[in-house]
């Protein structure tokens, strides 16, 4: 078969072509084309080791700076652990400089910057105080603390009106921590607010635990506002909360003795004075023998005050108790001579004149206790009892219009004193015995 021209040309080039194909090795590009395209798949592949370490190169300053960071954190740590110690331990100047090598390391710690304001407040740098929980504020707005700082800042600046909204924002964010509602009220009974403050405490006393601190508030509040009662009461929880507290006992127990409920002053004062022995406050011991004195137990009041005398022999009250005491007992020339020894203490004292006209009423010196009631009225011309004693003696001095005339006095200063009421209805019988004696009298035959 005859093969034409054109045809038998290009087969023999496609021939030609297999021959030089067949004779590269397999994978090693065979045309221009396909080598423009390796070069490209190498470009790709530097270009991404390129990138590759780039990114390690980033990650390990990354990694480094945030090393660096937890490291100062650390320091800061300690150094605001070294600064709450010295606080505590009342080196305020150092904690203040240690403390503020903390925030320097940590400026975010808003702990830090709450210690540094308290310790500036207690070394009284005030401005200083301010502007440091200020930043605090900045630092964390939300932080219940930072504003609880802020408001014992500003009612230490006598701020009360300012110290108030901060404690209540305290109260607000975190409703749970009792020092900010006992701040809060507080802060109204310096105000002048204390119904406010009272009820505030009435009202949120059952939403903490019962350890005697919101009771014990409440009954000094009580107080404030004349509750005496409801105070007692709340002093009495308090104490079965507590236990032994013998400040509280005392209050508790001079509030007993002011309403009233002597018996009960007596049980709570008693051990008080027992185990403070020699050292036991006068009030307390005078009040423990006032107390045995209203129920009628001369004796034992008279045994408190000798007691409590030797360690504290000038108390010109504990004398007189003494004399009152040696009064209801018989003891008449000791009532004397403590009065004589209050006369020395405390010359200008009503109550001397009193006990010394009295004795001397009960040993018939008639015109020596008119004197000495004379004198007490001088100091106190409003004392009933001395009116009335001053009444009996003018009476007992047959001076009946100036007799009638101080138990006159006496009813106007006192409308249900008992005591002149009576006497005068006596004179006014006696009176009208001696006009119907006088009568009948004259009746009769010479």
């Amino acid at each position: 078969m005859l093969i034409a021209p054109g045809q038998r040309n290009e087969s023999n080039g496609r021939a030609a072509r297999r021959v030089r194909n067949s004779a590269i090795p397999n994978g090693v590009p065979k045309t221009p084309w396909e080598r423009i395209g390796l070069l490209r798949w190498f470009s790709v592949i530097l270009l991404s080791m390129g990138v590759w370490c780039g990114c390690s190169q980033r990650t390990s300053v990354q990694q480094r700076q945030e090393s660096e960071a937890a490291w100062r954190r650390v320091r800061a740590s300690v150094r605001y652990q070294l600064a709450t110690q010295q606080y505590a331990g009342g080196l305020t100047p150092e904690a203040i400089d240690t403390v503020e090598e903390a925030i320097a390391l940590d400026p975010d710690a808003v702990d830090y910057y709450v210690l540094l304001a308290r310790a500036c407040q207690e070394h009284g740098q005030l401005s200083r105080a301010r502007r440091t929980i200020e930043m605090a504020t900045r630092v964390a707005p939300m932080s219940a603390e930072v504003a609880y700082t802020y408001g014992t800042i500003e009612e230490r600046c006598q701020q009360s009106e300012r110290a108030l909204v901060h404690f209540e924002r305290a109260g607000e964010l975190d409703p749970t921590q009792v020092e900010f509602l006992i701040a809060r009220a507080e802060c109204l009974v310096t105000l002048e607010r204390a119904e406010e403050g009272y009820e505030l405490v009435a009202e949120r006393i059952h939403d903490f635990d019962r350890d005697g601190t919101l009771e014990t508030l409440l009954g000094r509040i009580g107080l404030l506002l004349g509750r005496d009662a409801e105070a007692a009461a709340s002093f009495r929880i308090a104490l079965d909360i507590i236990g032994d507290d013998d400040p509280l006992s005392e209050q508790y127990g001079l509030l007993l003795h002011r309403l009233g409920r002597h018996a009960e002053a007596i049980a709570v004062l008693k051990p008080l004075v027992d185990s403070q022995g020699g050292s036991a406050g006068g009030a307390i011991v005078r009040t423990l023998a006032n107390s045995y004195l209203q129920t009628g137990d001369a004796s034992k009041a008279e045994q408190v005050v000798q007691a409590h005398l030797k360690s504290h022999p000038d108390d010109a009250q504990a004398w007189l108790l003494l004399a009152k005491s040696a009064i209801l007992t018989g003891e008449l020339p000791t009532a004397r001579r403590c009065a004589d020894r209050v006369a020395d203490l405390a010359p200008d004292h009503p109550q001397t004149h009193l006990i010394r006209g009295y004795v001397s009423s009960r040993e018939n010196r008639l015109n020596d206790a008119r004197r000495s009631y004379e004198l007490a009225l001088q100091l106190n011309p409003t004392d009933v009892l001395v009116h009335c004693l001053l009444g009996d003696v003018f009476h007992r001095l047959q001076e009946i219009s100036r007799a009638r005339s101080h138990y006159s006095r006496a009813l106007q200063i006192d409308a249900d004193c008992r005591w002149a009421r009576r006497a005068l209805n006596e004179l006014d019988a006696s009176d009208l015995f001696d006009q119907e004696s006088g009568q009948q009298f004259s009746r009769l035959d010479p």
